[in-house]
């Protein structure tokens, strides 16, 4: 009896303790077409497609450098690490993220002469 007992408050314990770890996997999504700001130098534009969706970064042959940010807000408790993913086409953009008082902004960079076309941007991240 005194085993079971103990197995029961064993098992009990162990529940507990996985129930106040658990967190669950979240995951945030924007259009292409769907950013906060742009900043740009040099020959490069972006232009919004809302038909399509996307937007594109163009640089001619004069360079320069486009950087297009996507905010995301996070609900209490989540983050402040998350993991962004930007689907595109074309010259590769590099990808950073921002994170301040729950709000997340995914900046998309581009330098150079080329074109990028934005489809999508997410965010994949924890909340406890």
């Amino acid at each position: 009896m005194k085993r079971l007992l103990a197995t029961v408050i064993t098992l009990a314990l162990l529940a507990v303790t996985a129930s106040a770890f658990a967190q669950t996997w979240h995951v945030s999504t924007r259009l292409g077409s769907r950013y906060g700001s742009t900043v740009t130098t040099g020959s490069c534009r972006v232009t919004r497609q809302s038909l399509l969706g996307t937007a594109t970064i163009n640089c001619g042959a004069a360079g320069g450098t486009a950087v297009v940010r996507y905010p995301f807000s996070l609900r209490a408790g989540c983050g402040p690490t998350v993991n962004p993913t930007v689907d595109f086409v074309g010259t590769s953009p590099v990808v950073s993220t921002k994170y301040s008082d729950g709000t997340v902004a995914v900046g998309v960079h581009r330098s150079g002469a080329g074109k990028t076309i934005i489809s999508m941007v997410s965010i994949s991240y924890y909340c406890g």
